[in-house]
Order: C-alpha cells, then sequence, then structure tokens
C-alpha cells in the first residue's frame, strides 16, 4: 500500500497525530516500514511550529550530579538544550536523558536535531496524548512511562516532569528517573 503524503505549508493545515516525513510532507497513515520522523503531538501555532515525538523511549535519570541553570523562561526545548548541554560540559555533568535526545538519529532525525522539550510544550504534548499514543502503538511503539522528562528546571533546581494519562505534572529532583522520549521541532516555511 502507498503510503499518501501530504504537502503543508502552514501550520495551521497541520493535525496532532499526523506522521510527520520531513520537509513539510506528512501522512495520516501509517508509512510503509514505520519510516517516519516523528509524531505531531504539539501545535505552537503562535510560534508557527509543532512539536514531534520520535518514536522512542527509555527511561532515564535527567543528570548524576545537580545542574545549576535556570531555563524555565525558555520556551523552547532545542534552545534549552543546547544551553543546558553547554553548561554541563564545561562543569562536567553527565546529562543521561539528554544525551539520549541529542544521540538519536533515526529516520530523517539527524543526530544533535533531537532535544528534551520543554514545560510549555510538554503541556502541549500531554493535552493531546491519547490522540498520539494511539498512533504509535499501531506503529507497534509503547510509551512505557507515563512521565516525561523536559529541560525546564527553575530556580530552586528542580526539573519540570509532564504526567501524561492520569499522571500529574511537577517539579522533581534531577538525579530522579522518568520517561524521555526525544522530541523536534516542526517548523513550516
Amino acid at each position: 500500500m502507498q503510503t499518501e503524503i501530504i504537502r503543508i505549508n502552514d501550520i495551521s493545515d497541520l493535525r496532532v497525530g499526523m506522521f510527520d516525513l520531513g520537509n513539510g510532507n506528512f501522512s495520516s497513515k501509517m508509512p510503509q516500514k514505520n519510516q517516519f520522523r516523528s509524531v505531531v503531538a504539539a501545535l505552537l501555532p503562535e510560534e508557527h511550529r509543532a512539536v514531534g515525538l520520535c518514536p522512542a523511549q527509555f527511561v532515564l535519570p535527567w543528570s548524576y550530579a545537580p545542574l545549576t541553570v535556570v531555563t524555565q523562561e525558555i520556551t523552547s526545548g532545542k534552545r534549552a538544550s543546547i544551553i543546558l548541554w553547554e553548561e554541563a560540559e564545561k562543569k562536567g555533568v553527565i546529562m543521561p536523558a539528554l544525551a539520549f535526545c541529542r544521540n538519536y538519529e533515526r529516520f530523517g532525525v539527524a543526530k544533535n536535531e533531537a532535544f528534551l522539550p520543554t514545560q510549555r510544550e510538554l503541556s502541549g504534548v500531554g493535552l493531546h496524548y491519547e490522540v498520539w499514543d494511539k498512533i504509535l502503538r499501531a506503529c507497534g511503539i509503547r510509551i512505557l512511562e507515563e512521565t516525561l522528562l523536559s529541560s525546564t528546571v527553575n530556580q530552586n533546581g528542580h526539573v519540570w516532569i509532564q504526567g501524561l494519562g492520569k499522571m500529574y505534572s511537577h517539579y522533581d529532583c534531577q538525579n530522579r528517573t522518568f520517561g524521555v522520549c526525544p522530541a523536534v521541532d516542526i517548523v513550516l516555511v
């Protein structure tokens, strides 16, 4: 069966649950051999972008030592992840969750392209959990941990944990272990 490819140029035409095939190409039907970049999980029309979740999840600690960087005001996970990574390198802090995202490299996603989403991005992801989770399950991919780590750190050095489904969201210690899903920006030109 041929994959139905839809070319989208305007964020208002994008829908949560669509398969992101890259370069502005999407499909509402499962691509052959599960070859897709991400599943659209949150729409951010005021920023003219969406957040796609890559079809992978691990349960990892956010970091092995505290990192004193406040990213609470940053709305872009890509930007927050870069700031966190640079600071971690300066201080010699190992960040397994962020490393997993940065090292993610599969169909259409280059190394260092994926990131840990922010609290704002994950709030949108959480709103549409049932939609994108159903799509991933149909592809044989299960989200095993229903709390996801973010790149948002508050003034107390705690990281935002986004609950999905019936789980609750909250700030928690940086060394705790939760789910990690690499995210990518979907920007339409």
